[in-house]
């Protein structure tokens, strides 16, 4: 006797793979709030906890693409599965090589602020004591300065804030596993044209010019408001 077709339930929600719709929204809102001179009630929640699940959704792609034998996928990243968790697919896509040590560091700094805001039953912000301590732990974004301007790094990196280092190397990281998907998707197509227009995309979100843009709209921003 067949069971019949599967009930929707609110987990499958949680399953969901965003789009890049979804996945530009979530960046757009991100970088307006780290823009804002005055940051609304509950944006920090709000860009901690949907940042982590978009990153949490990426790590996880990039393993689905590593593994060889895709049989039981669906039961590995189950809520008790042996990849249910954040915590879990960080470490196994860097036991896969996927990513390195930086940004496996990085993603569990980003891991342990999500925590915190989605279940802190008080008032927290990305300027909170702890949180701000936290936030100053992500390095990817000094080690891939290699190429910009010392002097326009010290400049912004002066007047950083938490939430600003939190959405930019969040951004980053997003940034570095959405290349990953690039790699694959031009390789398997032959088409010239097809792969040039993905290699201008890919130079465009690079860590190096990525920041180069962010470095560069936070000192025009510094200079206006001083002069």
């Amino acid at each position: 006797m067949s069971r019949g077709k599967k009930k929707p339930s609110l987990r499958d929600l949680t399953r969901e793979s965003p789009t890049q719709e979804d996945t530009q929204a979530i960046l757009n809102y991100a970088a307006k709030i780290a823009k804002a001179e005055e940051v609304p009630v509950g944006a920090d929640r709000i860009i901690a906890i949907s940042m982590g699940a978009l990153l949490d959704s990426l790590i996880e792609a990039r393993i689905v693409h590593a593994l060889k034998n895709k049989d039981d996928i669906e039961e590995m990243f189950a809520d008790r599965g042996p990849l249910g968790t954040f915590s879990s697919k960080i470490q196994m896509a860097y036991a896969l090589g996927q990513i390195d040590s930086t940004v496996r560091d990085d993603l569990n700094c980003i891991r342990r602020i999500r925590n915190v805001f989605a279940h802190a039953k008080t008032s927290v912000t990305m300027d909170t004591p702890l949180v701000a301590k936290e936030c100053a732990k992500l390095k990817l974004m000094r080690l891939a300065c290699k190429n910009v301007d010392k002097d326009a790094f010290n400049v912004v990196m002066k007047n950083m804030k938490p939430r600003n280092l939190f959405h930019f190397h969040a951004a980053l990281i997003s940034a570095n596993l959405q290349l990953g998907q690039l790699d694959e998707i031009k390789d398997a197509d032959p088409d010239p044209q097809f792969k040039a227009a993905l290699e201008k995309l890919q130079r465009f979100l690079s860590p190096e010019t990525v920041l180069e843009r962010m470095f560069a709209a936070k000192v025009r921003a510094k200079s206006s408001g001083s002069s």
